[in-house]
């Protein structure tokens, strides 16, 4: 097995969805993430931010404000974050 088909195996468990970008398809896993998002000098507010994890090669052409659909639900991309090796994606998702 390569490592693209590795990713897939891993994407495809009990709590993958499907995930669908333009003519592109493919299994992600849904995350709930706790994230800063605003900080000063005195304080942050914290909140939570929906992201999908996916394999990048999957969607090659999505960027950020591209409309996504994750699990059934359409999504905007706001901002892509790529795991070191760049092999596996997490998009932050946001209202359409």
């Amino acid at each position: 097995m390569d490592l693209e088909a590795d990713i897939d195996a891993m994407l495809s468990g009990l709590d993958s969805v499907e995930v669908v970008h333009g003519v592109n398809t493919s299994k992600g896993v849904i995350n709930l993430v706790d994230s800063s998002m605003l900080e000063g000098a005195a304080a942050a507010a914290l909140g939570e931010v929906r992201t999908v994890t996916i394999r990048t090669g999957a969607f090659p052409g999505l960027k950020t404000s591209d409309s996504i659909t994750v699990g059934g639900t359409a999504y905007r991309v706001l901002d892509r974050r790529r795991d070191d090796d760049g092999l596996i994606s997490h998009p932050i998702l946001g209202n359409p």
